[in-house]
């Protein structure tokens, strides 16, 4: 089953392994972080410059 996920925390140790691991499984991941330029933009993962206040 094909998802769109959205990720808060991307660039942390398990947001990382998260978006590892789903974006193998074909899914579209939003990946959220307050350094979104820290996070490598692909065809099935895209950086969201988050901020939580």
């Amino acid at each position: 089953m094909y998802m769109k996920i959205f990720i808060a925390g991307a660039t942390g140790r398990v947001g990382e392994e998260l978006i590892k691991n789903l974006a193998a499984k074909g899914h579209d991941i939003y990946a959220g972080a307050r350094r979104d330029q820290d996070i490598e933009a692909t065809d099935s993962v895209k950086p969201v410059h988050l901020v939580l206040l």
